[in-house]
Parts: C-alpha cells; sequence; structure tokens
C-alpha cells in the first residue's frame, strides 16, 4: 500500500526508477495472486498501530508517513501520506508521522469505546528511537540538535499520557 501510495503521487512526471518500481510492485502481485487478504479481530480490547515515515523521498524533499491500526489479523485502517511539510532530519520525519495518525489512533479508541468496549491497550510500534523518547519525553528530551522539532508536535506527549497509548519499538 504504501509504494501505490507513493506511486500515485508521481503520475503527473515518473521517472526511469517510479517505472522500476511499478513493474516491481506488478511483478509482486503477479506472483502472488493467489494469496488471500485475511481482514479480522482476534482481540477487540488490544489496539496495535504501526507508524512509519521515509524521509525526504519526495521530489519536493517532503517525507512520506506510512501507518496502519490493527487488532489482529489484518489492517483495519491504514494511511498513506506525502507530509505536508519538509523536516530536517529522519527524526522529524518520524514524529510529524507519528502526529499526524496519532488522531486516527485516538479516533478509533473513542469510536470503540462509543460502542461499549473497554480498550485494555493500545501500542503504537515505531522504529525511530531518538523520536520515540521525544514523544515520550517532550520539551525535557530536546537538546541543542533537536530544538528545530516545531512545538505543535509536542501535543502528542499529552495525548499518550491521556489516552494511555503506549509507544513500542518495533
Amino acid at each position: 500500500m504504501l509504494t501505490i501510495g507513493f506511486l500515485c503521487t508521481r503520475v503527473k512526471n515518473p521517472t526511469e526508477d517510479d517505472w522500476w518500481k511499478l513493474k516491481r510492485v506488478m511483478c509482486y502481485l503477479r506472483g502472488n495472486i493467489d494469496e488471500k487478504l485475511f481482514i479480522g479481530a482476534d482481540d477487540i480490547l488490544n489496539m496495535q498501530a504501526y507508524v512509519d515515515a521515509s524521509y525526504a523521498v519526495h521530489s519536493d524533499m517532503k517525507s512520506h508517513t506510512g501507518a496502519g491500526i490493527t487488532w489482529g489479523t489484518g489492517f483495519l485502517l491504514s494511511k498513506s501520506t506525502q507530509q505536508k511539510l519538509n523536516t530536517v532530519s529522519s527524526t522529524e520525519a518520524q514524529i510529524i508521522g507519528a502526529g499526524d495518525f496519532l488522531k486516527d489512533i485516538i479516533w478509533a479508541r473513542h469510536f470503540l469505546q462509543a460502542q461499549g468496549f473497554d480498550m485494555n491497550s493500545t501500542k503504537m510500534y515505531q522504529d525511530n528511537m531518538s523520536a520515540m523518547k521525544i514523544e515520550k519525553n517532550g520539551q525535557a528530551f530536546l537538546g541543542k540538535r533537536s530544538r528545530h522539532i516545531n512545538v505543535r508536535y509536542f501535543f502528542m506527549k499529552d495525548r499518550l499520557e491521556s489516552h494511555d497509548i503506549k509507544v513500542t519499538v518495533t
């Protein structure tokens, strides 16, 4: 999904590299034509979210975010988007991606709670340790080299605590 989402942004001015990526996706799909996609929930009370960002991959040097929410079997909610602003590091790209997707995680929790389900746990998995430390600790973790990260993304620390969402490494 991430690859297709990225390639959709390249339709207007594709490059040779984009053509190679499209051919690779088509070969994968042809080779896995008999594979079945299973979507379901093993445990509706334990939500798992996965967020990752690719740093400066677009022609305008913006990063790309891919994310999804699962309850055990397949992704029931997923997202693949180009970030709206340029970042100066992969850590910042990861924080922006996680911040943008955190709204969807909170919405999913509220939706399930409105349906009568009391959530046991929600975990957001990431692979960037620096981003995770900043998200968990906010301003306390920022040093001289990371003050460039926009303050509006520190709402994450408050939201993670108030909605009992755990940030975990993948």
